[in-house]
């Protein structure tokens, strides 16, 4: 395993801005900000982080959709296209 440490100035990344791309379904943003070798780990990735009931929860306020709307499809989109 190798350790990185880069300057927040110099590249302004955080986990959080990582998790977030992959919320809202920006895959092209995530990928300019992870190691290429994860790329085709993406909708796997995406899918584990959406079983958690905050994230999709985030994504639902991002959307405007009730939070007692659950992703069974019955509130505009189906549980895999988020």
């Amino acid at each position: 395993m190798t350790e990185l440490i880069i300057n927040r100035s110099d590249l302004p990344i955080s986990a959080t801005m990582v998790r977030e791309h992959m919320i809202f379904d920006r895959r092209k943003e995530w990928m300019q900000l992870v190691n290429p070798k994860l790329h085709k780990m993406y909708d796997e990735l995406r899918m584990q982080l959406m079983s958690v009931e905050w994230y999709q929860q985030k994504l639902l306020a991002e959307r405007n959709i009730p939070e007692k709307c659950d992703m069974s499809g019955t509130c505009g989109f189906k549980y895999d296209e988020y």
